[in-house]
């Protein structure tokens, strides 16, 4: 019976020791020098994010977009072109897929350049989309679903002919 309590009472201080105990993080330095034992001298391998270019095999369209009026709002000075900016669009008509490729040109005045503290950029606009914004992903899921109710009407066909 002495043993069995002599037993308990070493396993209950060995567990306050483990609750109560020094931690495992404040163990001495040099135990966990695995970090430095395994340095590789390849760079580190990043994932590629931001805008991802579309495919170049896809046929392009290329739509450019300019002011109508190319006076300054600030002076009313005349707007010189000082650049542009492209964005990409997917376009999907069944069986055929294509980008539309936008390029808005960027305007500046000289006047306010060189007279004014700042000088804005103008992008002249894209057109306003129509109606709810038109996703690719819904159009390739149409396309998809009309396929696939074709393939569906053509095995009953095939079927009723061979009946």
């Amino acid at each position: 019976m002495q043993t069995r309590i002599d037993h308990l009472l070493a396993e209950l201080k060995l567990s306050k020791s483990q609750k109560y105990g020094r931690k495992s993080e404040k163990s001495p330095r040099g135990t966990f020098n695995e970090a430095e034992q395994h340095k590789s001298t390849e760079p580190p391998q990043h994932n590629k994010k931001g805008k991802q270019t579309l495919a170049e095999h896809f046929e392009r369209e290329e739509v450019e977009h300019t002011l109508t009026e190319l006076a300054c709002p600030c002076c009313g000075e005349q707007l010189h072109h000082c650049g542009s900016e492209y964005s990409e669009q997917v376009k999907i008509i069944p069986a055929k897929i294509s980008v539309i490729k936008h390029k808005q040109f960027k305007y500046a005045c000289r006047h306010c350049e060189h007279e004014e503290l700042s000088s804005k950029i103008i992008t002249a606009p894209k057109p306003a989309e129509t109606g709810d914004r038109f996703r690719p992903k819904h159009a390739l899921e149409a396309c998809l679903w009309i396929s696939s109710l074709f393939v569906a009407i053509a095995s009953l066909l095939s079927l009723k002919l061979k009946q």
